[in-house]
């Protein structure tokens, strides 16, 4: 439980200004001022703490720095997005071919291990019977993704 302790008598004008956190607070005006007077000369205002503690301070290079920092993230993040798609589309791209290789190993009714060349004669007699219409070239797997 808080007690009392201090009496705070002030005769001047306050200005109520919200830190980004939402506490708003009042400062004395004559500091809004002079805060608002090195804002328009484009400087750099002077610190103000919010009763949690944050500092806040308006305008001048801190806005400029800040919008740059967000402008740079936002460039490294489409930096990322762009690498991250065209990753995507390679491992597509070696899919369809790994699916391709295996479609007409089969066909010519060979072995499906790399490197081997065995052949089945019962499956390529199976194909030329009975699916003469088959191609592996004519089957177009998974379209390719379209470009932006």
């Amino acid at each position: 439980m808080a007690t009392k302790t201090d009496e705070l008598t002030y005769l001047g004008n306050l200005t109520v200004v919200t830190c980004w956190c939402g506490i708003r607070s009042a400062i004395p005006s004559e500091m809004w001022t002079e805060i608002r007077r090195q804002i328009d000369a484009g400087h750099q205002s002077m610190e103000v703490f919010c009763p949690l503690g944050h500092s806040g301070r308006w305008g001048g290079t801190d806005k400029v720095r800040r919008l740059e920092e967000q402008l740079a993230f936002s460039r490294q993040r489409q930096t990322e997005l762009v690498d991250d798609v065209a990753r995507e589309r390679r491992r597509a791209a070696a899919a369809r071919g790994v699916a391709t290789r295996v479609k007409r190993r089969a066909m010519h009714a060979l072995c499906p291990v790399d490197g081997c060349h065995r052949s089945f004669a019962n499956v390529a007699r199976h194909i030329a019977r009975q699916h003469p219409e088959y191609s592996p070239e004519l089957e177009e797997p998974d379209a390719p993704p379209a470009k932006p």
